[in-house]
């Protein structure tokens, strides 16, 4: 509690409090050593002899203390009185200016207390009234939320943090004086957490799950400023970042409720943002309403998203390609199947779906080129599983030579198993690993280990050239604890010196970021592909035509306010479907990109699209059967066209020519889907 004084003031307030804790030490000293001591008991009177002086410097020391609390041992002077008659009485006199120095100290430290109290209550009532064009409501405080909130403070100079913190289940409650220690305490050990973020911390009475909604819910929570807060911002981010799931859940459903947002037209500029697996049963809390007030955030989805965006770590990247074909095979591997490893394979799945060089033969031909992926994990979770029967079409896809293109191996990666039978086989065609192991230590070292049993294989050389794509070879290994980050990074720079052999990826200080999580430039790009194609489409399309906004935000919001105004569950669905295509596409024009620059024609550009459109369904589970001959059923994940090239009608391969007008004029992409309609 002192350490929220000015340091000048700590220094009086400790040495103040040394000073007359000495006086009243040795005044006890003096009489508990040289005089008996009179002890008044319940039904008699006593007299005892001195004690021993280790024992009477104890005793002095902790009546010493006792003064601070306005206690002194009346015993103790009425018994020195008694036997010193007219002797000098100095002990007497110390003790009781010592008694008052340490009183009038204990008066003044907790008028301070009071005083800090009350100015820190006035900083939050004067905060509380300033208007904000973002408030940020951080339910919590943990390295997450810090993170995000440091970075918010460096990026938006006109927006404000608010944290709100529940109170302890084990906490007791305390009364009077005490109250005001144990809140101050409090208040200064949050305050130390959060460092020089600009920002109030605001101490709940109950937790919001304990809490009815109504109009005044924040003032049965014991933070009314609460109100003042959200009356002067334009717009609100909640962030619910904690370490329970289940919690973030249960607090973002509750707070998806204009009530508690003053009224209808503020409740509109409300967006909660969850921490939760993206699953698609969390993902409903996404489609519960049109604008999206609450947002999932997935740290393993937005890792792999991180990693999808640079181009360096697209597949194309790692395979021989000319004139828009590969001519060597993409072989990966992924080592532990839970959340970030099954994200890892949806990217490595899609973007790897490149045309093959038996497709030489036939234009019209589109065969995907050889992917191969071994997943190691000793034990699949509930998750993996459910996936793995829901989308049977991809985890049972073969490559032309009737290989596997995904392979499972359910066993211990510390074990000589992985070594033998898995590494062994494929360590010398191996071009792309991911680490996902939940466990720094483990993942680094693994990664150095694997990298030395490759160099010994003769895998890898000390130089990798652009060259030689089908010959790069690279370990990118999951940060997880950032306590942690700086060590596996140096790790990996020791043997990163003349290539980049190791990369690390989806740390904290990556996904935490105002860009990421509030800014959402993901989601702008998106945005912008879709509002792109909306408008290619519009220019080359003589049919299915729909007004373009104004803007991209906008067109976004209009297609989900039709989709939502039905209401429909295949509506949603089909929603869900599409915006996914539009983040996809957004990172996957720099495949396509790649790809024109060695020579890559439109034809070759379309057909790859559809071979990664086709991908794509097949990671969401859908096929090509179709009841009732329609030309999609989203509720039974049917679409006709997921069918190959040659099959597709000249319609359909049109929205796939579309999906890189960017790269082309108009008049060389209506020229190319003319000649492709043929």
């Amino acid at each position: 509690m002192i350490s929220k004084f000015p340091y000048w003031r700590q220094c009086l307030l400790v040495g103040s409090a040394m000073l007359f804790w000495a006086l009243g030490t040795c005044a006890y000293f003096a009489i508990y050593a040289s005089y008996p001591i009179v002890d008044h008991c319940t039904d008699m009177e006593s007299v005892t002899a001195a004690h021993n002086s280790f024992e009477v410097f104890v005793r002095a020391i902790w009546g010493a203390l006792s003064l601070f609390a306005f206690s002194i041992d009346s015993n103790a002077v009425d018994g020195w009185l008694e036997v010193a008659g007219n002797a000098s009485h100095w002990p007497v006199w110390m003790l009781s200016a010592a008694a008052l120095g340490a009183g009038m100290w204990t008066i003044n430290f907790a008028m301070q207390l009071l005083l800090n109290s009350c100015k820190a209550w006035f900083r939050r009532y004067r905060n509380s009234g300033r208007h904000y064009d973002s408030l940020y409501i951080f339910w919590g405080i943990n390295r997450r939320s810090l993170k995000l909130a440091e970075d918010i403070n460096k990026e938006d100079a006109k927006g404000y943090c608010v944290f709100v913190v529940n109170p302890a289940a084990d906490n007791e409650e305390s009364h009077g004086v005490e109250h005001l220690l144990d809140d101050s305490k409090k208040r200064s050990e949050l305050q130390k957490q959060i460092g020089s973020v600009r920002g109030s911390i605001l101490v709940t009475k109950q937790p919001l799950s304990d809490t009815e909604i109504d109009e005044n819910t924040w003032k049965k929570m014991g933070i009314r400023l609460m109100e003042r807060y959200i009356q002067h911002a334009n717009r609100i981010h909640v962030l619910l970042l904690g370490d329970d799931e289940n919690a973030n859940i249960y607090d973002a459903l509750r707070m998806d409720n204009e009530v508690l947002w003053g009224d209808p037209e503020k409740y509109k500029h409300v967006t909660v943002h969850c921490l939760a697996r993206r699953s698609s049963a969390n993902r409903v809390m996404e489609d519960v309403t049109s604008r999206r007030v609450i947002e999932i955030v997935d740290s393993s989805h937005l890792a792999i998203e991180l990693l999808k965006q640079d181009p360096q770590n697209h597949p194309v990247r790692f395979v021989n390609t000319h004139n828009g074909v590969v001519y060597s095979p993409f072989r990966s591997l992924i080592i532990g199947f839970s959340e970030c490893g099954q994200d890892a394979l949806r990217f490595l799945y899609e973007f790897s779906a490149l045309v093959s060089k038996d497709s030489l033969a036939d234009k019209e031909a589109d065969t995907r080129s050889p992917f191969y992926c071994d997943i190691v994990d000793k034990q699949l979770d509930a998750s993996a599983a459910r996936w793995r029967h829901h989308a049977q079409g991809m985890f049972t896809k073969q490559n032309s030579d009737q290989s596997p293109c995904i392979t499972f191996h359910p066993v211990d990666y510390q074990s000589p198993d992985f070594y033998t039978r898995v590494l062994d086989p494929i360590i010398k065609e191996l071009n792309y690993i991911v680490i996902a192991v939940g466990d720094d230590k483990a993942g680094i070292t693994l990664a150095v280990d694997i990298l030395q049993y490759a160099i010994k294989s003769g895998r890898v050389a000390s130089l990798q050239s652009d060259d030689n794509p089908e010959k790069k070879f690279r370990i990118y290994v999951r940060s997880y604890d950032p306590n942690m980050y700086d060590y596996i990074k140096t790790i990996a720079a020791y043997y990163n010196e003349q290539t980049e052999f190791i990369s690390i990826f989806g740390a904290e200080q990556e996904v935490y970021t105002m860009n990421i999580m509030i800014a959402e430039t993901l989601k702008q790009k998106a945005m912008e592909y879709q509002y792109n194609y909306h408008k290619a489409a519009n220019k080359h399309f003589d049919w299915e035509k729909r007004p373009i906004a104004e803007n991209k935000e906008k067109d976004w919001e209009d297609r989900r306010t039709e989709v939502f105004g039905k209401k429909t569950m295949e509506g949603i669905q089909n929603l869900r479907r599409m915006e996914s295509q539009d983040f996809a596409n957004a990172l996957h024009i720099e495949t396509k990109k790649y790809l024109k620059s060695y020579g890559a024609t439109p034809l070759r550009l379309a057909q790859t699209e559809h071979l990664r459109w086709e991908a794509a369904h097949e990671i969401m589970g859908y096929s090509s059967y179709c009841p009732n001959g329609k030309s999609k059923d989203i509720l039974h994940y049917g679409h006709s066209n997921m069918v190959p090239w040659k099959e597709l009608d000249g319609d359909s391969r049109e929205y796939d020519f579309l999906t890189f007008s960017e790269l082309y004029s108009k008049e060389a992409l209506d020229k190319a889907i003319n000649e492709a309609k043929i």
